[in-house]
Order: structure tokens, then C-alpha cells, then sequence
């Protein structure tokens, strides 16, 4: 159970939107392990139009769903509706429209009609065992009642024979009946007039049993009936149902009764007048609830299977005032744990039905004062289930009532926590942003308006004197971290983090320290992981302190593993792999990892760092050389996967990449081309990013760099590049490597031309150089053959041809051995032009020919044509 009132299940609250990521996920996962091209599924879905909003929510997600690796989902989905019913589930309308709007799914509609006259007849002479053409004038008077529908015609001859309109003549040995008079007989007009006729005929007790056991539904539990049957109102159930089940109407099967048709059920339903539903449903949830409740208080009451039935009984009685004052409170308790319960089994708009009835239960705005309590914990609840069914006025209401009737900022802290999150949801990250800064103030902590490289530098070194004496053994053993305050601190700090990368990340690194500080000061809980991961991430950025950096991502990963928090390893995994891995690992090595940190992310329903993850894979498998189209395979299912999820931080990134890919690829597709996104080209793309999304603005501008340099277009890359750094805050980025070597590379070109300020250009690019002299003692694999090129270039400008020429060999050996093939064929063109400047035309169209060769091997059909021309 999640209890909202207990400081240690706090992380229920926060991760609630995971139970329902992880649910559909697991379901997909089931799916392609249990179905294979040899032995495909066949997944048949009855009755549609009853399903509720989470089932189809996941049937959506299973039909809609790109496949993520190699074992793909080989599944035929067929679900089946009565049109008749389908309107009124608005739910079931949107997701079948949905289906005909997705390019992923192959939809078929099929019609299915009543039978034929023929049909009918045909069913009927099979029943009769008689030739069609002795059945054929009953057959048209059934078919004009039925329209031919199979059930209706069934049960039409069936009422038939009961009636003996319709008999067996042992004397011709065939049955028998008179068409006149059944055409002439007032026959029902619909089958549930026939059933409830058929029903009527049953003795009077035994029709009463039926109409209680309708009230629950198709499938009857017979411990609930039990309990029932000991009350003087519902004694003697159990031996009529027997009866029931003797006559057809329902089957015994061991611990329930099930109707043998939904029609059937209603038919026993409608039995009970209109006018008494509603007091026979809350009868019986009271009569099976007060057992449980009987002499217990509201703490100890607990959650079984037949409380949930006898839940639904009372909400299904419309009433939302209990006559009894003292069941309220245990009814509004047994509301806001189902509540709970559903959310966890992440059905969600269950879970809003459960608590906003225990909330008219418990008296609505009058209980603040009788029951502060559990009125705020109902709120609590609503805030989240609003949150989490999509609902943002609606949160925006629960937090308002929250506000109005409490005094302590203590109570008020989660409804702040699903407000925050509610305003990144609809993109107000900026808002959402300055409302984490609000509360921390509240908090307690000091936020400065504004960063300065100088408070950075010292907030850093505070930290790193704290940390100094924070060695393994007093990590392992530091208590735990007790402060209610300083530990919501944390979360809204670590709530912040991502928000502020998007926004504003020069102040990152303020909030991983403060995060860092706080665990040493107050102890640690499961956030000071990112406080210490934080703290690495900045000995890279200010003191390129790698090993110190691998030491604290180490003490990180310990601190998770003594909270046993498994759940947030594949978020740790992407933030190391993304920030800190790649200074010393190769490139290459890293994909695999990224790829199975997504999958894992999403195993536990992390869908945010999963394709955080994914969105870093398609980048670094891009940028390192991997072959464009699979890289483009990748970016369309990772794509279509952020759609449906609504991942919208990382798809706006992640757009702008499958672009970069799609030109250099001449591929012709149109990346922006997804149902539900609105943003249809990248300038409008980058329109929204600018003093927005910082991230998003560099992301786009470091990714028509590239572009444009592999097209030799270098004016404009090196525009490109320039309003890349002045987005650039103190995090450096994976991408941030790639723009110093490619910026130097831009730079020398124009540094050789006439027009253009050769000193500026030239003063960056040694910059670079310089930049990756010392890149290069962390990993010679990564940064080796790109020094090489660089100090090539150099030579090439400043004259000593000689030694240019070596470095440009070497530099295409080192990219060939370390597997950079886009690299390599880059360094082939620039020798290519060394050769030609040289007059060396032989030398030259080998060196172009092995470019081309490079590019091919790379996928890059743009560059292939460039060469051609």
C-alpha cells in the first residue's frame, strides 16, 4: 500500500507516474517474448465498448509502440465493439481514431451485420434438423423479430419452446409449430424482454438472488456473498444462485458465479425497480464493508479484495452523503487507500473516482476542521491523480484548496511537488522553474538571482572542503538523513536539475553542490546520489579532475545501492554515461551501454531518463562514425516512442538530430511528420528554443554545424558555431568534444581566406589544439587522430608542409584503427587538398577516392554526391 502519510513511503508520491510506464512496458516486453515471425500472435479483445480508460491507454501502447531491438512484436490485434454501445465510451472513439491517424498500424474495420434471411434459415434448420425448405416460413417470421441476430434468434426459439409454441411431436419425431400463430403472437420486440420473461418464470427468491448477484456485475464473488448471506436484508443467497446455476442462468465456477451473458446479467439487473438501485447497491456495500470496519479505526482498516467490491458497491449508489456519521471517516479511509492502490496498479482514473468520492464521503470542505488529517491526505491524492490523468485545472484546483486550508508549509509541500511537475507538463519549464525557487526559499536555502563564473568557483570549493574528509567507509556508515525539510529540500533540488539543463544551466552546478552539501551536513537519502554525481561532473568542467570524477560517480552508485534503490540506477547510468564515461572510455564502447540504460530505464518506468538515454544514443551513434541508416532506423523508432509517450523535453532535441542525419544521409523522409506534433520545420523549432530552451537552441545550432561543415559550407558553419558557444553554460556536453574539433577545423579553412579574419580564426583554432593536448592524456582512443588532423592543419598553415604531410597520414591511420571512418574520410579530403596544392593531381584522386570510399562506408549519400560533382 502507498501511505501518503508516512515519511518513508514519500517516494511512492513522487515516482507515481512510473507504476503505469512500467506497466505498459512489461506488457510490450511479454509480448514479442511470447511471439516470433515463425509463431506470430493472434490477440483477440471481446467487448471493447465496456473497456475503461488504463486498458485502452495500454492496448494503445501495445498497437502503437515501435519496436526498440531486435525482437520485434509479431502480434495481430483483432478487438471487437457493439457500435450500437461504442458512442458512449468516448475513450474507445479516440483510441480507434488514433489507430486510422498513426502510420505505424496497419488498421482493418470490418462491419459485422445481422445474419441473412438465408443465414437464419440455415442456423434454424441446422437446430431443427430439418431441410431449409420445411423451416424456411418459420425462419422468416424469426428473422423479422431477430434481424438475425445469432443470440436473439437462440433465445427467440428457446422462449419458443418454453411457451410450447414451438414443440417436439413424438409422433412425426420433428418439431413442430404453427407459423400463423406465432406471426399473430405479440413476440417481445428486443432478446431482453425474452430473458426477463424467462427470468419471471423462476420462483420468486431465486429472482431476488439474481438481481443482488446482477448488482455486482458479470462475475460474482462468493466470499462477498457469504458475508451477505449472514445479514438479516441478504440471507439465503447462496442455495438460490445453486438453483440459478442448475437452470443455466449462471455457472458455478468455485469461488465466483459468472452470468452466462452479459444480457442475462442485465436482465436479472432490471428486475430491481429504478427507484430502489441506488439503496440496494449501498446497502450492500455497507452490509459487506461493516465487518471489516466494526470496532477498528481508521488506521487499521486495510484493503482486501471484497472491500474493493463493497467500494464500488457505495460508489455505484450515487450517494454521496453517508447517513451515519461515524462510517464517514472509515469509508473516506477506505476510498483514499483504494485510491492509493489504483494509482500503484496505475489506473489512474480509478484512482480519481476512488478519492474524490471519499472526499464527498468525509463531508468535502467542511472536514479541514473535523479532520484535517485525512481531508488533507485526500487532497494530497487528488492532486496527484489529476497530475497523473492529465488534468492540470484540476491540480490547480486540489492545490488551491490545500493552500486555503492549511498553515503549515510542511502540509502544503506535496501539493507543491505535483504543482511543479503539473507546470513542466505543459512546457511552462521556466515557471515550473521559478516555483522550485520559491519553495526552496520557503525552505530555507539562498538563491541567487544571478550566477557569475565566480560564484560558481566558490560554491565549488566549499564543496570540495566538505567532501575532502568524506572518505568510502564514512559514506557507508553516515546516518540517514532524518530532517522532514532538508530531505524535500533535496527533492525539489534534484526535481530542478533537469529543468534548469533545458533552461538556464549555468545553474546546475549551484544546485548539485548545495545537494552535495546538505547530505554531508544533515546525512543522505536516495537524492544525494545526484548531489555527489553532480559534484563529479563539476570536478571535470572546473578542474578536468577525471579520476576525482570517477572516484565520487563511484561513491554515488554506493549510496543508491545502500538505499537499495535500484529504480534510480538507469538514471545514474545515463548522467554518468552522457557526462563523465566519455572523457575516458571509448566512444563506441558507450553505445551499447546508453542502449541497454534506456531499455532498463524503462523495465522500471523511468520513460523521462529512457529516452533521455535513447536521445544521447542516436547523437553519439551519429558522431562516431556508426552507419546513417541504421542510425536513421534508430531516430524514427526512438521518435515515434517519444511521441507516445510524450517525452517532448527530449523529442525537440531529439528532431533536430534526425535531421542532421536525414541530410547528410540524402535521405527523403520528414522527421517532423508525426500525428500530434505541431512544430513542422526546425526554424520554427528553434523559434521556441531561443531564450527558452537553451539546451534545445545549442542543440540545433551545433547540428547545422556539423552539416554544413561536411558540405564544405564554412561561413556558415562557422556561424553556427559561434551561436553555439554563446549557448554553451559550464556543463560541458558530449557535444561540446565534436564542436572544438570541428570549430578548429572551420577555422583553418577560413583562416586561409583572403576575405575573412584570418588572426581571429586562426587564434581559435589553436585554442582547440591546445584544448585537445590535454584531452588526449584521458583517452588516446577518443581524442588521438583528432590532435593529429589539428596539428596537421597547423602545419599546413604555418608552412611546414613536411610535417603536415605526416600528421595527415597518421591522422587518418589512428581514425581508421579507432574506428571513426567519418573522421578518417575528413582527413582523406584535406590531404586531397594538401596534394593539390602541391600539384600532385595522381595523389590527389587517391586521396578523394578514399574519402569517397570512407563516406560510403559511413552512409553519407550527400557527401557522396558533393564528391561526385
Amino acid at each position: 500500500l502507498i501511505a501518503f502519510d508516512d515519511f518513508d513511503d514519500d517516494d511512492a508520491f513522487i515516482d507515481a507516474n512510473i507504476f503505469q510506464n512500467r506497466l505498459q512496458y512489461l506488457f510490450q516486453k511479454l509480448l514479442r517474448a511470447i511471439s516470433n515471425p515463425e509463431s506470430p500472435l493472434f490477440f483477440f479483445l471481446d467487448d471493447l465498448q465496456w473497456a475503461d480508460c488504463s486498458s485502452l491507454r495500454l492496448l494503445s501502447s501495445l498497437v502503437m509502440g515501435q519496436d526498440t531491438d531486435d525482437n520485434p512484436m509479431c502480434v495481430c490485434f483483432v478487438g471487437s465493439y457493439r457500435s450500437s454501445e461504442a458512442n458512449i465510451n468516448q475513450s474507445l472513439v479516440e483510441c480507434i481514431q488514433s489507430f486510422e491517424d498513426s502510420n505505424a498500424v496497419l488498421l482493418t474495420s470490418i462491419s459485422l451485420d445481422g445474419l441473412a434471411k438465408e443465414g437464419t434459415c440455415a442456423m434454424i434448420s441446422s437446430a431443427l434438423k430439418l431441410p431449409a425448405r420445411l423451416v424456411r416460413n418459420l425462419a422468416d417470421v424469426v428473422h423479422m423479430k431477430t434481424l438475425g441476430n445469432p443470440l436473439f434468434v437462440r433465445t427467440l426459439l428457446a422462449s419458443m419452446v418454453d411457451d410450447q409454441s414451438l414443440s417436439y411431436s413424438f409422433m412425426t419425431r420433428r418439431w413442430m409449430w404453427d407459423s400463423k400463430a406465432i406471426k399473430l403472437a405479440p413476440l417481445p420486440e428486443n432478446i431482453a424482454i425474452i430473458l426477463t420473461q424467462k427470468l419471471r418464470r423462476m420462483p420468486r427468491e431465486v429472482q431476488e438472488a439474481l438481481s443482488i448477484a446482477a448488482c455486482f456485475g458479470l462475475v460474482v464473488d462468493k466470499e462477498c456473498l457469504k458475508i451477505l448471506s449472514e445479514s438479516s436484508e441478504f440471507g439465503g443467497l447462496l442455495p438460490h444462485l445453486d438453483y440459478a446455476a442448475q437452470s443455466g442462468i449462471v455457472a458455478d465456477h468455485g469461488s465466483n458465479y459468472v452470468f452466462t451473458h452479459d444480457l442475462v446479467q442485465k436482465a436479472a439487473y432490471d428486475l430491481i425497480p429504478e427507484e430502489s438501485l441506488d439503496k440496494t447497491h449501498f446497502s450492500l456495500g455497507l452490509q459487506i464493508i461493516t465487518p471489516y470496519s466494526n470496532e477498528r479505526s481508521t488506521d487499521e482498516l486495510q484493503l482486501t479484495s471484497t472491500t474493493f467490491i463493497a467500494i464500488e458497491q457505495i460508489i455505484a449508489s450515487r450517494c454521496r452523503e453517508i447517513p451515519n456519521p461515524t462510517f464517514r471517516a472509515p469509508l473516506a479511509d477506505f476510498l483514499v487507500k483504494a485510491g492509493e492502490r489504483s494509482i500503484e496498479m496505475a489506473d489512474f482514473p480509478l484512482a480519481l473516482k476512488y478519492i474524490t468520492y471519499g472526499l464527498d464521503f468525509l463531508g468535502g470542505d467542511e472536514a479541514w476542521g473535523s479532520n484535517f488529517r485525512l481531508s488533507l491526505r485526500l487532497h494530497e491524492a487528488a492532486c496527484l491523480a489529476c497530475y497523473l490523468n492529465v488534468m492540470p485545472r484540476q491540480v490547480m484546483t486540489f492545490v488551491g484548496k490545500i493552500m486555503e486550508n492549511t498553515d503549515s508549509f510542511v502540509d502544503r509541500i506535496k501539493a507543491f511537488y505535483v504543482l511543479t511537475k503539473t507546470l513542466a507538463s505543459l512546457g511552462k519549464i521556466k515557471e515550473a522553474v521559478e516555483k522550485i525557487f520559491h519553495i526552496l526559499e520557503q525552505l530555507g536555502e539562498e538563491i541567487p538571482n544571478d550566477i557569475t563564473p565566480d560564484g560558481i568557483m566558490f560554491v565549488m570549493e566549499s564543496t570540495k572542503q566538505l567532501l575532502s574528509r568524506f572518505s568510502r567507509e564514512k559514506l557507508l556508515n553516515a546516518p540517514k538523513m532524518t530532517d522532514y525539510k532538508k530531505l524535500w529540500t533535496l527533492r525539489f533540488y534534484d526535481l530542478s536539475a533537469p529543468y534548469l539543463f533545458l533552461v538556464n544551466p549555468t545553474y546546475v552546478p549551484l544546485v548539485e553542490c548545495r545537494m552535495a552539501q546538505l547530505s554531508v551536513r544533515y546525512g543522505l537519502c536516495k537524492e544525494s546520489a545526484f548531489g555527489l554525481f553532480g559534484y563529479a561532473q563539476c570536478l571535470i568542467q572546473i578542474y578536468q579532475d577525471l579520476d576525482g570524477a570517477h572516484r565520487w560517480t563511484k561513491m554515488a552508485r554506493l549510496v543508491l545501492e545502500r538505499f537499495n534503490a535500484t529504480n534510480m540506477f538507469p538514471k545514474l547510468t545515463c548522467l554518468q554515461y552522457s557526462f563523465v564515461n566519455v572523457w575516458v572510455e571509448p566512444f563506441q564502447a558507450t553505445i551499447e551501454t546508453m542502449d541497454q540504460c534506456s531499455q532498463d530505464a524503462l523495465k522500471i518506468g523511468n520513460v523521462e531518463f529512457a529516452y533521455y538515454s535513447a536521445q544521447f544514443l542516436c547523437i553519439e551513434m551519429a558522431l562516431t562514425g556508426s552507419h546513417l541508416e541504421i542510425v536513421e532506423r534508430k531516430c524514427v523508432t526512438v521518435s515515434s516512442n517519444m511521441a507516445l509517450w510524450k517525452q517532448l523535453h527530449a523529442f525537440m532535441g531529439h528532431l533536430s538530430t534526425h535531421l542532421m542525419i536525414l541530410k547528410l544521409g540524402s535521405i527523403d523522409k520528414n522527421p517532423f511528420d508525426i500525428p500530434g506534433v505541431s512544430i513542422k520545420d526546425e526554424d520554427q523549432l528553434l523559434e521556441q528554443s531561443v531564450d527558452r530552451r537553451k539546451t534545445l537552441a545549442q542543440a540545433i545550432y551545433f547540428n547545422r554545424m556539423f552539416v554544413a561543415f561536411y558540405l564544405q559550407q564554412y561561413v556558415y558553419a562557422a556561424e553556427m558555431a559561434e551561436q553555439y558557444k554563446l549557448q554553451r553554460a559550464m556543463i560541458m556536453r558530449f557535444e561540446d568534444i565534436h564542436h572544438s574539433f570541428y570549430e578548429a577545423l572551420i577555422g583553418f579553412q577560413l583562416a586561409r581566406s583572403p576575405s575573412i579574419d584570418t588572426k581571429k580564426w586562426l587564434d581559435i583554432a589553436e585554442q582547440h589544439v591546445a584544448t585537445f593536448r590535454g584531452w588526449i592524456k584521458h583517452s588516446k582512443w577518443n581524442f588521438e587522430n583528432k590532435l593529429l588532423l589539428l596539428e596537421a592543419e597547423l602545419c599546413l598553415l604555418k608552412g611546414a608542409t613536411e610535417s603536415s604531410e605526416e600528421k595527415y597520414k597518421a591522422a587518418i591511420e589512428s581514425a581508421r584503427r579507432h574506428k571513426f571512418v567519418h573522421e578518417e574520410g575528413v582527413a582523406w579530403e584535406l590531404l586531397s587538398s594538401y596534394w593539390k596544392k602541391c600539384g600532385k593531381v595522381k595523389e590527389e584522386r587517391e586521396c578523394k577516392k578514399a574519402a569517397f570510399d570512407c563516406y560510403e562506408k559511413w552512409g553519407a549519400k550527400a557527401l557522396l554526391d558533393r564528391l561526385r560533382t
